[in-house]
């Protein structure tokens, strides 16, 4: 039998040492945790297609393809099949906003070294293995 994978995609955009994150709110998932800006991958969409997309839709801000670079990479298992893709962006045009107040109730920087309590555990995870230079994990499987 084939399996598909979901695609996922998620922006880390730092400020010195700090990292964007958003608080969940109204999504039906993690809501009242924080994660990163993030999203699928849609048919007919690279993963940094994508990236850029997420990126204007959720936080308001243009950033350059070119400078995206893949960090971390986890397979993971839930109720479905995720390949997450961790990319970073070291700038980017115009001023965060949250345009989805809907679904995000804040965008925050925060610490890396004092992250929020509330941060999804599978992101904690790949911001861990990140900042132990490892590039692919796998986890629930």
């Amino acid at each position: 039998m084939a399996t598909t994978a979901n695609i996922n995609i998620y922006l880390l955009l730092k400020k010195g040492d700090q990292l964007l994150l958003s608080l969940r709110e109204n999504t039906g998932y993690m809501d009242g945790m924080h994660g990163l800006v993030a999203g699928h991958v849609e048919n007919n969409e690279s993963a940094s297609q994508a990236l850029v997309r997420e990126a204007m839709e959720e936080a308001g801000i243009k950033i350059n393809p070119d400078h995206i670079s893949t960090v971390h990479i986890m397979h993971r298992q839930t109720d479905r099949n995720n390949i997450d893709i961790f990319m970073q962006c070291k700038d980017y045009e115009g001023h965060i906003s949250n345009i989805e107040p809907h679904k995000c109730k804040n965008l925050t920087f925060y610490s890396t070294k004092n992250l929020p309590d509330t941060t999804i555990p599978y992101i904690k995870t790949a911001l861990q293995n990140i900042q132990n230079n490892i590039f692919y994990s796998e986890l629930n499987w």
